[in-house]
């Protein structure tokens, strides 16, 4: 059988300096730049169940080799401005947050809606029924981009369960008393492969995992990231009114799962790369010819 064809997406050379470690990949070429400073990648836009665990291994690969970026210089400003935000959170909301959602009982109702097992229940509907729509009515880039969000999610998880295990901090419904910062952390006691504690949420990270999946390939529809991002929003303040998260454990799960998405796994398995104006997605050429 013969390779899919591949196609060049013309990049700024500062565009392509996130892509560089993708190199010598399958399916993944960067060409140099050319006299006015722009470069080509090339990716394969071509997806394959039987490539999906091989793929989970080069993420997890790439994910933990994050650190010798930083330590080379890359991506400091994000990594500094994220951990100042989170520290503030956790010593100026943090403390506050438990005390108010145990007391009130406005979101009784919203809490029985979008308790945890449904959320969870829901977000794998979607990343399942958009698989189903997409083999049934073959619709490539449904299809795809629900391969993109499993894989993502997956992604997340793994590394959630390994950070709860470190972390271990016990969850806001089981802290009687927050006076002092280490009030929550490594407390929990539970077992290391069960993802003790609740640093960063589960739901949060694979909600926010799913979201840009669709959000990015479909950025051509105005409504989809707002859609997107928004479903995700309200999994993520479920976790505040369930007393299962702290807000900081929900900060960082919806930062992970947006960079571990957009930075890992999309630039791995479709032509989703950042250009001079916007994003390009799979098949948006053909939908806009086909209205």
């Amino acid at each position: 059988m013969t390779e899919p064809p591949l196609r060049p997406i013309p990049l700024l050379r500062s565009e392509v300096s996130s892509l560089s470690e993708f190199k010598g990949q399958a399916g993944i070429a960067v060409k140099p730049a050319d006299g006015r400073g722009r470069s080509e990648v090339v990716f394969s836009s071509r997806f394959t169940l039987l490539g999906f665990v091989p793929s989970l291994l080069n993420d997890q690969k790439q994910i933990w080799r994050f650190p010798v970026a930083l330590a080379h210089g890359r991506h400091w400003k994000p990594v500094l401005l994220f951990l100042v935000i989170l520290v503030g959170i956790i010593l100026a909301v943090d403390p506050h947050d438990p005390g108010y959602f145990r007391h009130t009982r406005l979101f009784r109702q919203f809490n029985r809606i979008v308790s945890g097992e449904n959320a969870a229940s829901a977000m794998w509907m979607v990343v399942i029924g958009t698989f189903g729509i997409g083999l049934v009515a073959g619709k490539k880039c449904l299809r795809d981009t629900a391969i993109c969000a499993s894989a993502a999610v997956v992604d997340s998880e793994f590394i959630t369960q390994i950070m709860k295990g470190l972390d271990r901090r016990l969850r806001p419904q089981d802290v009687i008393s927050y006076h002092h910062l280490l009030d929550s952390w490594f407390k929990d006691r539970g077992t290391w492969y069960s993802g003790p504690g609740s640093f960063p949420s589960g739901h949060m990270i694979a909600a926010m995992s799913i979201a840009t999946a669709f959000a990015v390939r479909y950025r051509h529809l105005s409504w989809a990231p707002w859609v997107a991002y928004g479903a995700a929003g309200v999994v993520g303040f479920s976790r505040l009114t369930l007393l299962s998260h702290f807000p900081s454990d929900v900060f960082a799960g919806g930062v992970f799962g947006y960079a571990i998405c957009r930075y890992v796994v999309l630039p791995r398995r479709s032509a989703d790369v950042q250009q001079t104006r916007g994003y390009e997605v799979d098949e948006v050429a053909e939908a806009a010819a086909q209205r």
